[in-house]
């Protein structure tokens, strides 16, 4: 089963192509968010890359967003009220709350860090108030604010990265339910998603590059 904010490439003839060159995965649509005000959506060789790239940008999100705005206020926009990192892929945190721990967050983005050459957020489609989010995570500025994350120098250009293997377990992936903001839903809209573009925003100033 595929991670639930990624869909498979439906192309059957790179599926074919993907089975005789020996890949195991064709490249998958992420839906890191997707709503009413916008969407932020990159491509992924797999379910584990995808999930990483959520899960860790929503935890840098968290840590770094401009004074006078809380994850609390924030995360509740996106309809995040609930811990959102499946058992087998980390923890999440207390303080900021339903996001990976600094421990998985480090984790998650030691690996995109490391294996940029194919789970990376080159070409991510931002749109509407989420347009915000690319001037931060995506192409080079991704690639810096992982590597950040996760305490490690950006690769230079051309040098070859060590691949690291995801630290997962066999077992279906865990679907999280979030549950909307009371009265409301797990998209960005009306005010709470303006608050949210002005976070990302402001975010974008503030994540190393």
């Amino acid at each position: 089963s595929c991670w639930p904010h990624c869909e498979r490439g439906a192309d059957p003839v790179m599926r074919v192509i993907a089975a005789f060159a020996g890949y195991s995965a064709v490249a998958l649509e992420c839906k890191i968010t997707t709503g009413s005000s916008g969407d932020v959506i990159t491509t992924t060789p797999d379910e584990t890359c995808c999930a990483y790239q959520t899960h860790a940008l929503f935890s840098i999100v968290a840590r770094n967003l401009p004074a006078g705005m809380t994850w609390d206020m924030v995360g509740g926009m996106v309809g995040i009220t609930a811990c959102t990192v499946p058992a087998e892929m980390g923890a999440c945190d207390d303080d900021p709350a339903h996001v990976a721990d600094e421990a998985t967050t480090e984790m998650m983005s030691a690996y995109i860090c490391n294996n940029w050459d194919t789970c990376n957020t080159n070409g991510m489609v931002s749109t509407g108030m989420a347009a915000q989010i690319g001037g931060s995570f995506a192409d080079d500025a991704g690639l810096a604010s992982f590597c950040a994350a996760a305490g490690l120098a950006v690769p230079a250009a051309g040098a070859e990265t060590t691949t690291v293997a995801p630290v997962t377990t066999t077992a279906a992936p865990v679907t999280t339910t979030v549950a909307p903001a009371a009265g409301g839903s797990t998209e960005l809209s009306g005010a709470g998603g303006l608050g949210v573009a002005v976070a990302f925003a402001a975010l974008a100033a503030r994540v190393v590059v």
